[in-house]
């Protein structure tokens, strides 16, 4: 009896001792689980923060790289002005020596409007760039923009002459969102006024608002000259056009620029014929009553 009493207590001391290190096992692991995690954790924000700073870095480098980008197209835009400023104060003395009174004052008056009409090419760029950088914060508020685009057409249709139609084709209810309704205007013009020059002051643009799931979006269309799948990569960029140099192409980076700050985006979409713009707009800033 006294043996088996004594392998009973033998028994529940080894049990207790097996509980005790099964716990102290499991405390060791947790607190390992803890340590590692906390590792873990550390680790990831620190690659997290690289990341960021490598992006920002990116990000930096690229913004450099447009604006030296720009710098240079800007001093190549306003050489081509210059050349024939120069060219005639540099011919001035030599006309007024060589020609007669009469012929020198006809040529001086030739001169002088070429040089105002440089002049003023020169100011075009300058002010262009100035708006450019100068882009208002945007002001949203809760607009419908059935009737923003129905302020638009009937303020500015008939600015883009005869040999422009300009229709909308609204949903069957208010499209409601925050909206800035002077940026969202010009970004509207832009649009025209490019399709406009691009064809020669003949075309026909149609806006078409609707809504796909989260996205309000809106579709100006134009007929006549599509846009070059080569042209189509860097279409948004400033300073490029596939019209004249005095266009700038400031138009739709300054169009982008303004969805962004509405969260959304714009976007050319390929087309056979004309060109096709796309604004989107998310959802959730939107609803239709």
């Amino acid at each position: 009896e006294e043996f088996f009493l004594a392998q009973s207590s033998i028994d529940r001391d080894i049990r207790t001792q097996t509980v005790i290190f099964t716990l102290l096992v499991l405390a060791i692991s947790l607190l390992g689980s803890v340590w590692i995690s906390r590792g873990i954790v550390r680790r990831v924000q620190t690659l997290i923060n690289e990341r960021e700073r490598a992006a920002s870095k990116l990000r930096d480098l690229k913004s450099l790289q447009n604006w030296q980008g720009v710098a240079k197209i800007l001093v190549h835009e306003l050489r081509a002005p210059l050349t024939p400023i120069k060219l005639v104060t540099t011919d001035l003395d030599h006309q007024y020596r060589s020609m007669s009174g009469e012929a020198f004052g006809a040529y001086l008056k030739d001169a002088q409007k070429l040089m105002n009409e440089q002049i003023e090419a020169i100011e075009t760029m300058i002010s262009g760039f100035t708006a450019f950088g100068k882009l208002p914060i945007a002001d949203l508020k809760l607009n419908s923009m059935n009737q923003l685009i129905r302020d638009f057409l009937e303020n500015y249709a008939r600015s883009f002459g005869e040999g422009v139609s300009i229709r909308f084709e609204p949903p069957e209810g208010e499209v409601m969102a925050s909206l800035d309704a002077k940026l969202l205007r010009d970004l509207f013009y832009n649009i025209a006024k490019n399709a406009v020059e691009a064809n020669a002051g003949k075309t026909d643009i149609d806006f078409h608002l609707s809504q796909d799931e989260n996205i309000l979006i809106l579709t100006i269309r134009n007929s006549g000259v599509p846009i070059p799948p080569s042209v189509a990569e860097t279409l948004f960029d400033p300073y490029v056009s596939t019209k004249s140099a005095a266009n700038m192409g400031l138009g739709l980076a300054i169009s982008r620029k303004i969805a962004f700050d509405h969260q959304g985006d714009l976007r050319l979409i390929p087309s056979a014929s004309g060109a096709v713009f796309q604004l989107e707009i998310p959802l959730k800033q939107s609803a239709v009553l």
